[in-house]
Formats: structure tokens, C-alpha cells, sequence
């Protein structure tokens, strides 16, 4: 039979006595049904591609940060190297001066204003600082595409897990397993990707001169490690 064909028949019984019985003409029609298990166990396998295809797709852009990352520690290694030097030695005057002067009534406040006066910066080196905040912003951009795109990867988790749970043909225990994917890839993927998109846009803030590329780069390796070992 075929999709379409249609099927009638009935029971007809005899007894020894060659009395007979039949029922009534039963009907059987093979038709398309979208909501038939193995429908919605098709559907499946097709959001599983789509949520596969999405998750390589994610690991890719995130690996350009990564290496985009990295280059920008390189190509700026002794810019940042002399702006977290300077801050870390006003840093340490800051905190020796706090020390001989006992007239000061707020360290917390006399911190926050030694964090906020800018590094001296002679033209060239201040010419390389805009620079690399320009590429930052362009790489808090492409960060932030990225969150998103890992928003969506979840979301098709989430669908999947709940279509997994109501289709008989889906052993429990794979359903739950995609459940906790789901848990898991939030907290292995979406938040440290969040995180590292709010670094990058602090680092590409005007007035922060220190934008922790060594640790930025460091949290982006991280992130490509964990999106890999889910794959």
C-alpha cells in the first residue's frame, strides 16, 4: 500500500456447525499525518542537523575572535605591556603614599582617581592605543553576533529536548540527555561568551587605557576549548 491507497475488510467467523458471523466493513487509509510519531521522529533528526550545522557555524566565528584575539595581544604587546606597567607602578605609589600620609580620609576614593588619570602616552603610542580601540570595537561587534547566534543554538536545544520528551519513539534517557546539553551549553558557551563580549567592550572604552588584552585573549582560548569539546 501507498500513500493514499485505501484498505477495507472485515472478520468473518464459522463454527462447526456451519453457523457464521461477520463484523462490519472496517476502513484502513494510508495517509501523510504530520503529528504521527514517525513524523515527528523525522522532524527530529531534521532539527538535529539544523542545531549540528549552527553549533559548527559558532565554533567557527568564534575561532576568527580567537585568532583576531591573539594577533591584537601581538601586534600591541609593548603598548599594553607599558600601560600596565605605569598603572601598576601608580598603583603602588598610591598605595606607599597612603601609608606616610595618615590625613587621608577616603584610600577607596584616592584609588578610584589614580585608576582614572590617564597613562602619559607620547603621540605615536597614543596613535596605536586609537587604533586598537578601533579594532576592539570591531571585535566586540563580531563578539556580540556570535552571543546571539549562541542564543539560537540554545533555543533549538530547548526545542529539541521538548520535542525529544513527547515522542514515544525517543527513549527517555536521550531526552534527557539533550536536556542537560542544553544546560550545559548555556553555561559552558552562552554566559562565557556574554562575558567575554562585555570585556571586549570595555576594552574598546575611550577612557580605559588598560584593556587586559593578555587576559582577553586568554578567556577567548577558554571559550573555543569548552565549544569544541561539545561538539
Amino acid at each position: 500500500l501507498k500513500t493514499g491507497d485505501t484498505l477495507t475488510y472485515r472478520v468473518e467467523v464459522r463454527d462447526g456447525n456451519g453457523q457464521s458471523g461477520q463484523t462490519i466493513d472496517y476502513v484502513i487509509q494510508i495517509k501523510e499525518d504530520n503529528s504521527a510519531a514517525d513524523k515527528q521522529f523525522e522532524q527530529l533528526e531534521k532539527q538535529t542537523d539544523t542545531f549540528r550545522d549552527k553549533l559548527v557555524e559558532l565554533i567557527s566565528k568564534q575561532e576568527k575572535v580567537k585568532v583576531k584575539a591573539n594577533k591584537l595581544e601581538q601586534d600591541y604587546k609593548e603598548l599594553t605591556e607599558k600601560i600596565e606597567k605605569a598603572k601598576l607602578e601608580a598603583d603602588k605609589k598610591e598605595q606607599d603614599e597612603a601609608k606616610d600620609d595618615k590625613t587621608k580620609k577616603d584610600p577607596k576614593a584616592e584609588k578610584k582617581a589614580a585608576e582614572e588619570k590617564p597613562i602619559e602616552l607620547d603621540p605615536e603610542e597614543q596613535k596605536k592605543l586609537d587604533a586598537l580601540k578601533k579594532e576592539l570595537a570591531a571585535l566586540a561587534a563580531e563578539e556580540n553576533a556570535n552571543v546571539k547566534l549562541s542564543e539560537q543554538v540554545k533555543n533549538d536545544l530547548g526545542a529539541l529536548a521538548k520535542q525529544a520528551e513527547e515522542n514515544p519513539l525517543v527513549p527517555p534517557q536521550v531526552a534527557d540527555q539533550i536536556k542537560q546539553l542544553e544546560d550545559a551549553f548555556e553555561k559552558a558557551a552562552v554566559d562565557p561568551l556574554k562575558q567575554l563580549a562585555k570585556e571586549l567592550q570595555q576594552a574598546a572604552t575611550p577612557k580605559q587605557q588598560d584593556t587586559k588584552l593578555p587576559e582577553i585573549n586568554k578567556q577567548a582560548e577558554r571559550v573555543q576549548k569548552d565549544l569544541e569539546a561539545i561538539q
